[in-house]
This record gives C-alpha cells, structure tokens and sequence, in this order.
C-alpha cells in the first residue's frame, strides 16, 4: 500500500493522497522535509516551505514511473 510512514517505529501506512496532504502540513509545520514511502522504497519528498508558504513534493524516479 502506498503511503506516508508516521513515525521511526510506526508500520501503519495510508494511502497516498492523504499521505501527502499529511506530510505537505508537516513540513509547513515544522519547517523540514517528510518522506513518503511505499513499504520501505522513498517515493516522495514533501520539500520545506518557501517565502511563500508553498510546499513543494520532489518525486523519485520510482514514485514518477508508478504514479
């Protein structure tokens, strides 16, 4: 299943919508990047926010050929 892994110890996933919005927010949040995973392959990257609050989402190039 394609999904955002919470936490270093965490083996709950969600699916990948949801997985961005959640890590967009954290990152805005907490000003650092959040991986997004599918089991233990990075998929995407949900970038620090610019000047203008916007967060970028960097995908891999095994993210691209599977979204």
């Amino acid at each position: 299943m394609l999904g955002r892994r919470p936490g270093r110890y965490s083996s709950r996933f969600t699916e990948y919508l949801k997985a961005e919005k959640f890590a967009k927010e954290q990152a805005s949040r907490h000003c650092c990047a959040f991986d997004i995973f599918r089991g233990r392959r990075l998929v995407a990257t949900a970038c620090t926010p610019n000047f203008q609050g916007q967060v970028k989402v960097d995908m891999t190039t095994y993210g691209a050929t599977i979204a």
